[in-house]
């Protein structure tokens, strides 16, 4: 699974209602299209200087590579100031993406609950 990460914030002016209403339908059509997995939108409960990040979060995921490399190029023919994103361009600044990838743990190997029943016995 690969994790998509933007962090960012609005631009000034934009009201936050309006500003992540863009953001979550442009995401909410990824995934209803296929173009994604799913996706999250979050708020940053801190604030400078407590946080150096942006104020919102979106993390968009994906199946792998095959699933990004698809959604991006479809995007690219679309266009990036065109459509949902367009819209986000328009009221997005300070934009940030990493890009990550699940890995496995040793605990990923057992079924779950079965090292958290046992860890206090050790």
């Amino acid at each position: 699974m690969l994790h998509y990460h933007v962090w960012f914030n609005l631009k000034p002016g934009v009201e936050e209602a309006q500003g992540l209403e863009a953001v979550s339908s442009f995401l909410a059509r990824l995934a209803a299209t296929g173009e994604s997995a799913g996706y999250s939108l979050l708020k940053n409960n801190g604030a400078p200087p407590k946080s150096r990040l942006p104020m919102y979060h979106a993390l968009v995921e994906f199946s792998g590579f095959g699933q990004l490399g698809a959604a991006m190029r479809m995007q690219s023919e679309r266009g990036i100031h065109n459509g949902g994103h367009g819209r986000i361009v328009e009221v997005v600044c300070d934009f940030h993406v990493e890009i990550f990838t699940s890995i496995v743990t040793p605990n990923d190997k057992f079924p779950a609950g079965v090292i958290g029943a046992y860890a206090c016995e050790i």
